[in-house]
């Protein structure tokens, strides 16, 4: 492993976008579970709840924001990442 994995793990987790289950909204079709492409799946079935994220193996390709037919997952952006982005945006 390299040296700055542990920096790099903090940095995706503080700054880097991800999907999110909005729960109400989740008709729990499992189409967001079929579609990831990691293996093991980043998303799995929780029994009658919405799935669950395991964000440290989420590649953050989006594919199961994208296919799910309610619009029950969002991308959402955690608080550090909205001020780097935000100032990457004036330079």
């Amino acid at each position: 492993m390299y040296a700055n994995a542990p920096f790099q793990k903090l940095f995706k987790a503080l700054l880097v976008p991800r999907p999110a289950i909005k729960a109400a909204m989740c008709t729990r079709c499992l189409q967001c579970v079929r579609i990831c492409p990691v293996e093991p799946k980043a998303i799995a079935p929780v029994n009658g709840r919405p799935p669950r994220y395991d964000y440290r193996r989420c590649i953050r390709c989006y594919c199961c924001q994208e296919t799910c037919p309610e619009g029950a997952i969002r991308i959402r952006v955690p608080l550090f990442g909205v001020l780097f982005h935000g100032f990457k945006k004036r330079l």
